[in-house]
Parts: structure tokens; C-alpha cells; sequence
């Protein structure tokens, strides 16, 4: 909502939320922004309220009522353009119902892994191209289940590579964890697995300490060391006999972002999120193996899986 106030192009937004606090805070949100006359916000409490064509649509709730949001969405309003958050669902099933609903209404969809839109990332797509890598990623409590999909669409752009995914949780600690958000679980241990581009990955959450994540991707003949909490990378090449090259990492906030991304895909039609196939063959076998984890043991198969 900060970020569409920002608009350089004339335009209606919609906020959608049953949660008349919500609405409040985002209306408020919106004129901090000081608004140009040719942004209009307007609040509503159903999808129903929505112009029957609209441009954009972002669904970014949690994961739990998302296919049925997106389903009501695309089945009563016609739709250009779709971002959807992520974790994209907790079900397996829902995720070719989406994709044939989306294919059947010709509308064009990303997911919402935004590292894809930062030049820093760029730049270690360009350095890692036509390599494989290995990445090793530790941080002290910061949600395997929830963040792990950034992490893997990051390898999978570095790679140019959404293939061959296979994902182990056999080092996954055994003691489930209550999410911040209510009726959703989160995990710690260690995440591991490999792609066609990838040979090894492993995802760290400490459960006992809190610290910030870093990773680093090793290739033959070079290595990147990054921190992104504290705003730098370090890049060593056998080329330059393996010297330390400091490099900024920058990060954007959600805010400053939204609104370039949005006036990109409407003058375009395109824009650098992952589409939603790609998207999907990242969260099937991450779901699947969290599935997995989950029933270990149970005599009662559980569907779900409440992470977001």
C-alpha cells in the first residue's frame, strides 16, 4: 500500500481485507505517503467489490485461504496480471488446481521471491552462470519453513535452473514449533538437498540461538560470502589469485519496491518474480518433504502443511 501511493501512472487501488483495523492502518499508510491525485485507494471488505476487470491483483495473505482467494478471485473478476506470496499453499493438491485455473483464464502469474528484482543478485547470476554451486546457509532461528523458498528460488536464478529438485529433511529437528502466526508451525535443524545446477545445499537454523543468516556459494573458481543484515558480500576469484573483493548488498523493503514492479508488467507484461511453473517446482518437493517429516510416525496421514 506505501509502495502504490507511489505510482507515476494514473490508477485505482483496491484494498481488500475483512479487518476494518487493517483497512484503517493501510488508508493510513497510503496518505503518510502523500499521494499524487491520480492514485485513488479504496477500501473493501470482499473480492466482490473489486472492478470486474482489474490489471493487477496481489493475493498476499497467508497461505491457508490463498487458493480459495485466488480461486473466487479468478472465477468472478477478469484478471491480467497475478502476484501471489509465498509459502504458496499448504496442500499439494492445490497447486495444480491453481495452475489449470490460471491457464484456463489466460492470466499471467509470479510468485513473490523478490531477491529476483535486486542488482546484487544480478550481478551473482552473471558470476555463477553456466557453474554449478554448492550453497551453505546457517542463521540462528529464522524459519526453515517459511524462508526456505527464498533461498531456493535464490539458487535456482543464480543457476538459471528450476530442475531435478530433491530436498531432504532427515536433519530436521524433530521438535515442531509454533509460528508467529497463529495456527501456522515452523522448524529448525538443517534443510538439505541438491538441483541440476546445485550439487549441495544445506539450510541452518540454529533452535538454542538467535543470529542473523549469511550463505556462502562456492563454484570451482569462486567463492561469495554474503551477509545480507549487514549490507555486503565478499567475492574471491581464482582469477585474482583468490583476493577479497568487498561488494554492497542492498536491500529493498517491500515498500520501495511494489510500485516500479507493478508499472513494469503493466507497460510490459513481464517482470523478473518467477513465474508461477517455476514457482512450483520449487514448492512440490519442499512441501512434499515437509509433508513427509510432518506424518512421520502418525497412524493418521495429515494433507496440510501449515507453514507461510
Amino acid at each position: 500500500i506505501q509502495s502504490l501511493a507511489s505510482l507515476n501512472v494514473e490508477a485505482m487501488v483496491f484494498a481488500v481485507d475483512l479487518s476494518d483495523e487493517s483497512l484503517s492502518k493501510s488508508k493510513q499508510l497510503f496518505d503518510s505517503m502523500n499521494p499524487s491525485d491520480n492514485v485513488v485507494l479504496k477500501l473493501c471488505h470482499d473480492i466482490g467489490e473489486l472492478d470486474d476487470e482489474m490489471d493487477i491483483v496481489a493475493i498476499a495473505t497467508t497461505s491457508m485461504p490463498r487458493r480459495a482467494l485466488t480461486e473466487q478471485l479468478l472465477n468472478s473478476k477478469t484478471v491480467k496480471y497475478l502476484i501471489l506470496e509465498k509459502v504458496l499453499f499448504p496442500e499439494l493438491d492445490d497447486y495444480d488446481a491453481v495452475g489449470k485455473l490460471i491457464a484456463e483464464k489466460k492470466v499471467k502469474a509470479w510468485i513473490n521471491c523478490s531477491r529476483r528484482l535486486f542488482p546484487f543478485f544480478g550481478m551473482l547470476r552473471e558470476e555463477f552462470a553456466d557453474r554449478n554451486i554448492r550453497f551453505i546457509l546457517t542463521g540462528g532461528q529464522w524459519g526453515i519453513g517459511c524462508n526456505s523458498i527464498h533461498y531456493l528460488d535464490l539458487i535456482d536464478y543464480i543457476t538459471d535452473n528450476s530442475d531435478g529438485i530433491e530436498i531432504s529433511a532427515d536433519k530436521i529437528d524433530k521438535k515442531i514449533i509454533s509460528s508467529k502466526r497463529g495456527g501456522y508451525i515452523e522448524f529448525t535443524g538443517t534443510l538439505e538437498g541438491r538441483t541440476n545446477k546445485c550439487d549441495y545445499f544445506a539450510f541452518t537454523s540454529d533452535s538454542e540461538k538467535t543470529y542473523a543468516t549469511n550463505y556462502t556459494i562456492y563454484a570451482k573458481d569462486k567463492i561469495c560470502i554474503v551477509n545480507e543484515s549487514q549490507g555486503k558480500a565478499y567475492l574471491l576469484k581464482a582469477e585474482n589469485n583468490w583476493n577479497t573483493e568487498e561488494i554492497e548488498v542492498k536491500a529493498y523493503y517491500q515498500s520501495t519496491i511494489t510500485s516500479g514492479l507493478f508499472e513494469q508488467i503493466v507497460k510490459t507484461g513481464d517482470c523478473l518474480l518467477p513465474d508461477y511453473i517455476t514457482a512450483c517446482k520449487e514448492h512440490k518437493p519442499f512441501i512434499t518433504e515437509m509433508l513427509n517429516f510432518i506424518n512421520k510416525d502418525k497412524k493418521e496421514k495429515v494433507k496440510s502443511c501449515p507453514i507461510t
